[in-house]
Parts: C-alpha cells; structure tokens; sequence
C-alpha cells in the first residue's frame, strides 16, 4: 500500500452539517410564502396556514429546528403525529 500524500486533506465522505439557525429557516420559509403568492406552485398549494404558523412557532422560540425533533402542522396548528396522518388537511413537518 502507497503512502497518502502530504497535500492531501481529510475529507469525510459525510460532512458535518452546518449547525441549524432559526432565523435562516425563517427567511426561506418567507420565500416559500412569496412563491406560492405569486403564482400558482403546486407544491405549495394549501401550505400557506402551515407556513405561517411554523414561522410564528420559531418567531416565539415554540421550536428550535433541534436535530431529531419533529413538529407536525395541520391547518396552521401543531399537533402530534398521529393527528397529521389522520387526514384532516395538508401536513406540514419542520
């Protein structure tokens, strides 16, 4: 087996994530909110509520983005998971 290189740097084939900021959420969620505005986005359609209601959640600290903690959205609410399944309106999960 060759020696590695001294020039060569560690590169993970995974890479750390950058650590989670609310108000860099927030904002793309705006944008989120401007698109579906400003034209018919498919994707979108019926989220406005969820939308809103997960900006005013991270405005009032409600919730953080922590890894591995998700918060379920319907109908511009937060409920448990098994409410969201059950079929009352679009689901939203941050």
């Amino acid at each position: 087996m060759e020696p590695i290189p001294p020039n060569i740097k560690f590169s993970p084939a995974i890479p750390f994530q950058d650590p989670f900021v609310p108000e860099k959420r927030i904002k793309q969620l705006r944008q989120y909110l401007a698109e579906a505005n400003t034209n018919d986005s498919i994707p979108l359609a019926g989220q406005q509520s969820n939308i809103v209601a997960a900006i005013k959640a991270y405005e009032e600290g409600v919730i953080d983005g922590s890894q591995g903690v998700k918060t379920f959205f319907v109908n511009g609410k937060i409920v448990s998971k098994d409410e969201a399944y059950k079929g009352y309106g679009r689901v939203w999960i941050e």
